[in-house]
């Protein structure tokens, strides 16, 4: 043996010796063979002064091993150089240049196809992922493998989040399917979902659903079979950088996007009247919307039953004489009327005094918070106008 000792020893040398002097070229080969745990896709357009904040959140997770895979859609103005100067700073990102702007729908789904993770996680490039968000739904996603789809909650430029070590607690997928017939149900760009579900069924980002691509893809999974839901925490700092420029109509076009994709799932249950489309925040067609689906759907068995009766039985009053809808800054509700001076919320069971009820206000004292007024707009709404001191 003693004969083969020093050459060994030679080779053995001579190979740290090379792969000190290519770490890189090694780090590089060795990242192709790596499939990381998830894929992050964003794309991005003329945001050279905004989209720093979003890519160094991505940068700066707590689970490390991703790649973040980024669609420079063809910008004219700096965008690409800084995206270079990323890029040669942290192997994890893999750029991706369209020569001229192709739009966000061809852009998510070019990363998409790129991508080489079973998970993929969306970004938008004027938000900031909170440093856990990949890990906590990574751990949510293996621990509800039935799961397609899942979303998290959204908070503010300025919120802050409060990291938790318990198990991760999702929102009934029952009650998120339901909730995607009246809403977008989630926040796009908190999503992670499963490639290897869209693959099989053929699911990528429809052209025909132009700013409202979301709701298609959450739409066309759940015809598929998919299970789609939110992790209850918040994971997502949303629209950190305002004022960013939208294209011409972009608004109009995606509430008729909206309502286009609305309708095709409400068509399968029952026949749409137009009128109960794109309100996806007001409750009260929102209850017109549940009561029809209630008696289509016992036929129908699109969604889970119980949970429908029981989503319309929490949040639709039934005895309406008594209730008045209620449009607050933070959520809304109808407020259901006990004797003269009493009311409640009817979802919450929040209850208030009546300080002060005129033909044109209504100004009330909360029994957990404080003194709130609003403006009554007709006989069967009101509007929070401001909190009294």
């Amino acid at each position: 043996m003693k004969k083969f000792k020093t050459p060994l020893l030679m080779i053995v040398a001579a190979s740290l010796g090379y792969a000190a002097c290519h770490y890189d070229v090694i780090s590089k080969v060795s990242l192709l063979w790596h499939t990381p745990k998830v894929s992050v896709v964003m794309s991005t357009y003329n945001r050279a002064s905004t989209m720093g904040g979003a890519i160094e959140s991505v940068l700066s997770q707590t689970e490390p091993d991703f790649e973040f895979i980024i669609i420079n859609d063809g910008s004219s103005d700096n965008t690409q150089k800084i995206l270079d100067e990323y890029a040669k700073k942290d192997k994890r990102i893999k750029l991706l240049n369209n020569e001229t702007n192709k739009g966000l729908i061809y852009s998510l789904n070019r990363g998409l196809d790129a991508a080489k993770s079973k998970l993929i996680a969306r970004m938008d490039d004027d938000d900031e992922m909170v440093p856990w968000r990949l890990e906590r739904q990574l751990l949510a996603m293996q621990l509800h493998p039935s799961i397609t789809l899942m979303g998290a909650r959204i908070m503010g430029a300025e919120g802050e989040a409060v990291k938790t070590n318990k198990l991760p607690i999702i929102e009934d997928p029952n009650l998120t399917q339901i909730n995607s017939y009246t809403s977008s149900a989630l926040a796009h760009p908190t999503v992670i979902f499963r490639k290897d579900f869209l693959d099989k069924h053929k699911i990528r980002y429809r052209a025909d659903n132009l700013y409202a691509e979301d709701c298609g893809l959450y739409a066309d999974i759940l015809n598929a079979g998919g299970k789609i839901s939110t992790l209850q925490e918040h994971l997502l700092r949303y629209g950190v950088k305002k004022n960013l420029i939208k294209p011409k109509d972009y608004s109009y076009i995606q509430y008729d996007t909206y309502k286009k994709i609305q309708k095709e799932k409400l068509s399968r249950l029952f026949d749409v009247d137009d009128s109960l489309l794109g309100h996806s925040r007001e409750t009260p067609i929102k209850c017109q919307i549940w009561e029809k689906m209630v008696d289509a759907n016992k036929t129908k068995n699109i969604v889970n039953q119980k949970v429908l009766e029981e989503t319309l039985k929490k949040y639709c009053p039934t005895d309406i004489a008594n209730a008045t809808w209620v449009k607050h800054k933070f959520w809304d509700d109808f407020f259901v009327f006990e004797g003269k001076n009493r009311i409640h919320r009817y979802a919450n069971k929040d209850a208030a005094t009546i300080i002060k009820d005129t033909p044109n206000t209504l100004v009330i004292k909360w029994d957990r918070y404080g003194t709130e007024e609003f403006k009554k707009q007709d006989k069967n709404k009101l509007i929070f106008t401001k909190e009294v001191k």
